[in-house]
């Protein structure tokens, strides 16, 4: 370990220099540009043991949800699992024993569980299990799966050898016993979404796109044991002429020295008008491709290198082709305390919420809304969003889930940079919502919060942060400031800024809440807004489970949502693009989610 520390100090001075420079004499905010804590995965940890309590080395434990994680018991039987948020069943198996343990558990960014799973040894009822049509679906898969000689294989067809035509038919037959083999011992697990979205508002300054419409979601997956858990992601919306996305991901077994992730996702929004459909569906069509890559390199015990990059498409801008990058470390310094660095150069197209996937792994919905340029012709460009920021983290006291607090500064310049505007008036046949570019803005902050779990049903983070901005305004000031004089700030701005993420979990009712919240003395009002009071805005949503189930194994779901925050905070975005966003509506969705 000694042998890496020039690496992290230089690391360090590079980022604290770049920090302080400038503007940073400047009294500054942090710019909260994610909330990372939120994001930040879960552990599950335990011990695999056999009826007698000795510990089962090399057993299965997978972690079945919208991803699929796996790892590897060891000598003693001890695993542990690193799981993002998200709603989970907990399986275990080894060759020679029988389990019929399945939990569900849910993780956020600060679960901490600890689950002791008991295996029984009993080859002779796996065999009959195998055979037997009491064990359907998953349950079959899953043992068949393990078993160390397939069934199927045992009685192959037996072709005459004789004959070419013989041959084929046999081989035919072999491959097709295999697929079928394959397929029935691959353990998917996925959902199906069913929801109607809607805006709340005067729908007249909508138009009919603002009308309710239905919305199918499927995921599916499987995990690759010892390696890791592809998945596939796919939508298609109702409405006029047609939206539709598909994501594919892999994920490696996060307890390798490199963990790391790979995606691929391409999403389509052709709008059409009732006059003249086919030429402005042709006219108005849009797509946007896209290929990431995360890697987590674990160099020594307590010394973590992050870094990833993702190239993208965006059709409809003047330069289509967009690079993103990033890289830092995670440094324990003591036994409770954590130094983190990271710095970031973001290419962020208009719209691009409406085209990539949801950073949390929520349900990604096809594009919902047309926009267009403020002015000009076609002139829609990225902004490109440089940041870089030096954290402290420490945990309080011990304990399965202890707070953690952390204080961060952090510098941050964006080019180009966007405002959103609902609502322009003359303006509303056109689009749903208009985009234009203000200027260049230079800020610099710092922020203190506090995350982990609060209570027994009660986890999340809160942060305040307080940042001052140097601005220089764009060219067309004149035209912005007609639409929505409030986007148009002052050369130097200062800002208070809370953000609470927070997720509720009452086990007696199975229900779920989760609540983004984010308030600001810098939020842009729409022209006819005069209330003098800092703005805010939210994210609400509640899953309810229902007492039923459509298959054996799955989980059945009410899920309801409503919010006035036009992107997610825990995404990509520069500090000031939900800040510039004017006068979003309200929006609502509302539906049954099946998971199986």
């Amino acid at each position: 370990m000694r042998r890496h520390h020039p690496v992290v100090f230089g690391i360090a001075c590079g980022v604290s220099l770049w920090l302080c420079s400038d503007a940073a004499a400047q009294s500054i905010t942090p710019v909260r540009a994610v909330v990372r804590a939120s994001n930040a995965a879960g552990r599950v940890h335990g011990l695999v043991r056999d009826v007698a309590g000795r510990g089962v080395s090399g057993a299965s434990v997978l972690a079945v949800g919208l991803t699929i994680i796996s790892a590897r018991s060891d000598v003693s039987g001890r695993f542990e699992l690193s799981l993002p948020p998200g709603d989970y069943v907990l399986r275990a198996n080894r060759d020679g024993y029988l389990s019929t343990y399945r939990e569900p558990v849910r993780v956020s960014g600060t679960t901490l569980l600890e689950r002791n799973i008991t295996l029984t040894r009993q080859a002779s009822a796996l065999a009959s299990a195998a055979t037997s049509d009491e064990h359907s679906h998953t349950d079959l898969a899953w043992i068949l799966r393990h078993l160390p000689r397939s069934v199927l294989r045992d009685g192959a067809i037996s072709v005459p050898v004789e004959s070419d035509r013989a041959r084929t038919i046999g081989r035919a037959a072999d491959v097709s016993t295999r697929l079928a083999m394959a397929l029935a011992g691959t353990d998917f697990r996925g959902q199906v979404n069913f929801v109607t979205t809607a805006v709340a508002g005067p729908l007249a300054a909508w138009g009919p796109a603002s009308l309710p419409r239905g919305v199918a979601f499927l995921t599916l997956g499987a995990p690759v044991v010892g390696h890791g858990a592809w998945q596939m992601r796919a939508a298609v919306a109702s409405g006029d002429g047609s939206s539709w996305n598909l994501l594919g991901a892999y994920q490696s077994d996060p307890a390798l020295v490199h963990a790391w992730t790979l995606g691929l996702s391409y999403s389509a929004q052709g709008y059409t008008r009732p006059a003249d459909r086919l030429a402005v569906a042709v006219a108005e069509a849009r797509s946007v491709a896209s290929i990431s890559g995360q890697d987590r390199w674990r160099i020594a015990d307590g010394f973590e290198l992050e870094y990833g990059v993702r190239a993208e498409r965006f059709d409809y801008l003047v330069s289509p082709y967009l690079f993103s990058a990033n890289g830092g470390f995670n440094l324990r310094v003591l036994p409770r305390t954590v130094v983190t660095a990271n710095a970031s150069r973001r290419m962020i197209a208009p719209g691009a919420d409406e085209f990539l996937p949801a950073p949390t792994g929520a349900p990604w919905l096809p594009a919902e809304r047309t926009f267009y340029p403020l002015y000009g012709r076609g002139t829609m460009r990225a902004e490109d969003v440089r940041h870089g920021e030096i954290a402290l983290r420490h945990e309080l006291g011990g304990g399965v889930t202890p707070l953690t607090i952390h204080a961060r500064r952090f510098r941050q310049r964006a080019a180009d940079q966007i405002t959103t505007l609902f609502g322009v008036p003359d303006r509303s046949g056109r689009g749903q919502y208009f985009v234009a570019h203000v200027g260049e803005v230079d800020l610099v902050g710092w922020g203190v919060g506090v995350g982990g779990r609060f209570s027994r049903y009660l986890s999340g983070e809160v942060e305040y942060a307080r940042v001052i901005a140097d601005w220089q305004s764009g060219r067309r000031g004149r035209d912005i400031r007609r639409a929505a004089p409030s986007t148009l700030r002052p050369d130097l701005e200062r800002m208070h800024d809370l953000t609470a993420t927070l997720e509720a979990d009452v086990a007696a009712s199975a229900t779920h809440v989760s609540l983004v919240y984010r308030g600001s003395t810098a939020f842009s009002r729409h022209v006819a807004d005069r209330t003098p009071l800092p703005g805010s805005r939210f994210d609400l949503q509640i899953r309810q489970a229902l007492p039923y189930q459509p298959t054996r194994g799955s989980r059945l779901e009410l899920l309801f949502s409503i919010r006035s925050l036009f992107r997610d905070v825990r995404g990509d975005a520069s500090w000031y693009d939900e800040l510039l966003t004017a006068g979003p509506p309200l929006r609502l969705m509302g539906g049954v989610q099946v998971r199986f």
